[in-house]
């Protein structure tokens, strides 16, 4: 006697629970749906679903869930900015120790620690550093 959940499940797919199975471990990588995404759809623990994957010999793909990659994205994009927006106190102390000289330009120090001449001004003029301004025909 099978239980509810294979019943229904192979009643709405018109096909056995392995044949279900191993046609979403062929095309979840192209199409991005995943047994997960199955477990999710019939209400069915996934782990159910893995051991009668384990069961049948069908082997799984990992890491190709449209959801699972979209997520990662999002999340990688949302951390690479946030560090990006944070200044380093290695390099505040750089800008402190060479933006006040004339001999360094600034977007030589922008290109020394990899960001913009724009974020570099703005982040001097945030903690208060000033270039050195020479009067026309001084010497430097």
């Amino acid at each position: 006697m099978k239980p509810e959940w294979i019943v229904t499940l192979e009643r709405e797919e018109g096909d056995t629970l392995e044949g279900v199975i191993a046609w979403v471990a062929e095309t979840s990588e192209a199409t991005g749906y995943t047994v997960t995404d199955l477990a999710r759809e019939y209400g069915v623990p996934v782990k159910r679903l893995y051991y009668h994957a384990k069961k049948y010999g069908i082997k799984l793909p990992r890491g190709v869930s449209a959801v699972f990659r979209e997520t990662i994205s999002e999340c990688m994009t949302a951390r690479n900015n946030a560090r990006r927006d944070k200044w380093q106190p290695h390099e505040i102390k750089f800008l402190r120790k060479v933006y006040p000289s004339q001999a360094i330009t600034i977007a030589a120090i922008a290109r020394r620690i990899g960001r913009t001449p724009t974020s570099v001004e703005r982040q001097a003029a945030k903690i208060g550093v000033t270039r050195t301004r020479f009067k026309k025909g001084s010497e430097r």
